[in-house]
C-alpha cells in the first residue's frame, strides 16, 4: 500500500465516518450548481488505530430530465502520504485513499 493513490478493502477497516464541513453551494442556474466542501474521513482498523483522511472536494451537478446528477467531482488531498494518525506509520497512504464518487 505505498502507491500514491491507493484503494482500501473495506474488510480492514472497523468503522469509517465522513463529515462535510464548510459547505458552499453556488447556484449557477436553475439547472446547475456548484458544491465545494472540506470532507474528513476518519476510519479505525482492526487494532483500533484511528486514521485521518481530509480532502477538498468541489462537485458540479446538473438537472437533466428533472433528476439532478453528479456531473464532475474534483478531490485535492490536504495532506501528503504518511500523514496520518497513526503513530506506528503501518499504512502510510492513509493521506491518499480513492473514495467513491
Amino acid at each position: 500500500l505505498h502507491s500514491s493513490l491507493a484503494v482500501i478493502p473495506k474488510s480492514l477497516f472497523k468503522s469509517v465516518r465522513t463529515t462535510i464541513q464548510n459547505p458552499i453551494v453556488h447556484i449557477l442556474s436553475d439547472d446547475a450548481a456548484c458544491i465545494a466542501y472540506i470532507r474528513l474521513t476518519q476510519f479505525t482498523d482492526k487494532t483500533d488505530v484511528l486514521y485521518t483522511q481530509q480532502t477538498e472536494e468541489t462537485r458540479v451537478w446538473a438537472r437533466r430530465h428533472g433528476v439532478w446528477q453528479n456531473v464532475h467531482v474534483h478531490r485535492s488531498c490536504l495532506n501528503t502520504p504518511g500523514q496520518s494518525n497513526n503513530p506506528s506509520g503501518s499504512l502510510s497512504t492513509a493521506a491518499s485513499i480513492a473514495y467513491p464518487l
